[in-house]
């Protein structure tokens, strides 16, 4: 017998050390990703839901305000003479959803609004509105006697989209 040992019997071979640097890096990049992810997945649901948020705000607050057509209206003012004429469109603003079509629908009630806005803006004069404030105190007169014969406070406010004196 031979005192050489046999290859195929001789300690293994020592095979080369693997570097944990490749899997630390993968780890790495693995864990990166995950709370990355995470936290971008976040930042943009909170911001979905913020502006989510502001949009269901916005709707909310343009579903409250409604602008009801009161039509235009064509004077003769009550100035001496009567040589003055007032040209005056104007809306009324509310938050009840159904006067516009309460207006629309019934002509009575329709009819009876514009009969009052012609008998008051046919009994001013020139001076008596000619100024701001007293085109502000037509308007509150106008909210006043509207929502009188509505039988409530619906209308909150007239605006004056059209205003002409001659």
């Amino acid at each position: 017998m031979s005192t050489q040992p046999n290859p195929e019997q001789a300690a293994p071979a020592e095979e080369p050390k693997k570097s944990r640097k490749g899997l630390f890096l993968v780890l790495a990049a693995v864990a990166f990703l995950v709370v990355g992810g995470g936290g971008a997945g976040a930042f943009f649901l909170m911001r979905s839901s913020e502006a989510s948020t502001e949009s269901q705000e916005a709707t909310t607050a343009q579903a409250e305000e409604r602008l009801v057509s009161l039509e235009t209206f064509v004077v003769n003012l009550a100035d001496p003479g009567g040589n003055r004429y007032l040209k005056a469109t104007i809306r009324a603003v509310t938050r009840n959803p159904g006067l516009e079509e309460r207006i629309v629908n019934d002509d009575i009630l329709r009819s009876r609004i514009r009969n009052k806005v012609l008998t008051i803006l046919s009994s001013k004069t020139y001076d008596s509105i000619g100024t701001p404030v007293g085109k502000e105190a037509l308007r509150r007169e106008l909210i006043r006697e509207v929502n009188k014969l509505l039988g409530n406070e619906d209308v909150e406010d007239i605006l004056f989209v059209e205003f002409i004196v001659q």
